[in-house]
């Protein structure tokens, strides 16, 4: 339904039912319209109060006019900028918004652009959301006269895997080393590209969403700027899977390849290793104890759970010190793998601090 001849006179005009209706040219009824139902397609001047209950869809055409005070209690309102005359509210009076009220723009780039204008009670975006797919959109006020609106281009274009996506890696008894080329964006600085590592026992972690499904995530949030990333506390003879998703900064993702590595099988050399070293107490509140029995240590580096390395300790090639002690009591909760070089070679330990 339309009005197209001007609504005149003192009464109210009630909006209710699910239809549409189209509300046009210079109108100097001077009652209150209440849009409570339904579409109204506002296009022109409503010379009294106007109120948008939160079922009702507004769509405003072009510029339009409330002569007294305009109260929005939320849901959609609808407005299209690219037009010759963008659509935009003129507020006579005051404006008086609660609940969220949804605004759905086609626009192309602007920049405080002025979408409702009022005498008073414009003194927050609080009450106002926006929607406006493709596009990124902030609502600022100048207070208490308008509400203002910059958009900008989303960016929809997601980082490429550099090398073709190519992962490469090694493995030992308990941990993997994998390593890949840095991606590339069209907006994010390569600097600051955020990489989240996957692992899986099964080849199923080959895309973004198989990632997030199926696999295990080893650095949780994801870490910005890296290349590399060390994987401990793994089952010796066998195979494990590794993939990386790529995202910039406005969240779009890419995933590499997946890597398959197998682990070693520990044999009698690497067990008699193993025996020869005790770490201990474990759980620990801070002192550690490393006891080994003939043989030199001459590094011990621990990490994290997230396969990041938080202390090396270096100890001279002539040193052979039965028993060392390493002091974690700064340490956060939680689990950590102590890597243990020896002249004979090397082993992983895994340590609760309490």
């Amino acid at each position: 339904m339309e009005f197209s001849k001007p609504i005149s006179g003192e009464g109210d005009v009630l909006k209710t039912g699910t239809g549409t209706l189209t509300l046009k040219g210079g109108n100097p009824a001077t009652g209150t319209f209440t849009h409570q139902e339904g579409t109204l397609k506002f296009n022109g001047k409503w010379s009294g109060n106007f109120v948008k209950k939160t079922n009702a869809n507004l769509e405003i055409m072009e510029a339009c006019l409330v002569g007294k005070k305009l109260t929005l209690e939320g849901g959609n309102i609808s407005m299209n900028l690219t037009t010759g005359t963008p659509s935009q509210i003129e507020v006579t009076g005051d404006v008086e918004a609660s609940g969220t009220n949804t605004l759905s723009i086609t626009t192309a780039a602007i920049t405080n652009f002025p979408i409702i204008r009022a005498t008073s009670g414009i003194t927050s975006t609080d009450p106002y959301t926006l929607n406006m797919p493709g596009m990124n959109g902030t609502l600022s006020v100048i207070s208490p006269s308008q509400l203002l609106l910059t958009a900008t281009v989303a960016d929809l274009t997601p980082p490429v895997p550099g090398n073709g996506g190519v992962i490469d890696g090694t493995a030992t008894q308990s941990e993997a080393a994998i390593n890949w080329t840095a991606a590339t964006d069209n907006a994010t600085p390569q600097n600051q590209l955020r990489y989240y590592v996957y692992q899986s026992t099964s080849a199923n972690i080959n895309t973004i969403a198989d990632c997030e499904t199926n696999g295990t995530l080893l650095n949780t949030g994801g870490t910005v700027n890296i290349t590399d990333y060390t994987v401990l506390g793994l089952t010796p003879n066998t195979t494990y899977f590794f993939n990386v998703v790529v995202a910039d900064m406005a969240g779009n993702k890419a995933a590499y390849n997946t890597k398959e590595l197998k682990t070693l099988t520990t044999g009698i050399a690497s067990a008699e290793l193993s025996n020869q070293i005790n770490v201990y107490p474990n759980p620990t509140t801070g002192q550690l104890q490393i006891t080994n029995y003939e043989l030199r240590i001459d590094n011990v580096e621990i990490f994290d759970v997230m396969g990041q390395s938080v202390t090396v300790e270096t100890w001279h090639a002539a040193s052979l010190q039965p028993t060392t002690t390493l002091n974690i009591s700064h340490f956060p909760t939680g689990t950590y793998f102590i890597r243990i070089i020896t002249e004979k070679g090397m082993i992983t330990k895994k340590v609760i601090k309490q």
